[in-house]
This record gives structure tokens, C-alpha cells and sequence, in this order.
């Protein structure tokens, strides 16, 4: 296994210069980016259930009363506009932040723990 830098495009194109055998591709990219000449040369071979994108998670050092203040900053047209840059580089298509709970990501901090950075 290896990274590619330069996001979906960038690992396609790694593929298709036979760089490597096999890829991970997001859902969103196969069926938006891709062209149907470029799908139908592709052998799928695992499709895994769909997961939570991107999120802001919060220290359990707050309080619940700093905890609910800040997301309710985040999910006010204020905090929207304020942050639209970030969701314009990080989410183009998201208009604004979701609500979500502990619930959605049951089970996902597996998939985290040991990765120092980002998360």
C-alpha cells in the first residue's frame, strides 16, 4: 500500500499509469468523476457500506453547557458564513454543517486510533 498525493484524480491517474494494481476510490468520485468508458474498465471488488464524512469532533474536557455553545455557533447562519471557506475546501457541495450525534460514529474511533494526525 501506498499514498497518493493530489485526491481522487491523482490516485486514478497512478492506476491507469500502472503505478499500482488495485485502488480505493470514494463512491461519489466512481459515479461523478469518472466516465462510463472509465467504469466499464474497471472490475469492482468490495463496495463497503457508506460511512460519515467529514466532522468536527469536540473535547470531553468541555462542558456540556461549552459543548452545546459551540455547536450551536457552528450550526447558526453566522457560524455558516464564517466558516464557508472551510466547507468551500473541505465539503464544495455542503451549503452548511449538520447536526449529528455519538450515535452515527458508533464503532468509527476504531478506525482512528493510533493516527496522529488530522483526526
Amino acid at each position: 500500500m501506498r499514498g497518493v498525493k493530489g485526491g481522487m484524480g491523482a490516485v486514478y491517474k497512478a492506476f491507469k499509469n500502472g503505478e499500482c494494481d488495485a485502488f480505493v476510490v470514494r463512491t461519489s468520485f466512481y459515479q461523478n468523476v469518472m466516465s462510463e468508458e472509465d467504469r466499464q474498465e474497471l472490475k469492482i471488488v468490495y463496495t463497503s457500506d457508506a460511512m460519515p464524512n467529514q466532522s468536527i469532533s469536540v473535547s470531553s474536557r468541555l462542558t456540556s453547557q461549552e459543548r452545546s455553545k459551540l455547536r450551536q455557533a457552528l450550526l447558526s447562519e453566522a457560524g455558516t458564513q464564517a466558516l464557508q471557506p472551510t466547507l468551500n475546501r473541505f465539503a464544495s457541495k455542503a451549503k452548511r454543517f449538520i447536526a449529528t450525534d455519538n450515535a452515527e460514529f458508533k464503532d468509527y474511533n476504531t478506525l482512528l486510533e493510533g493516527v496522529i494526525f488530522g483526526w
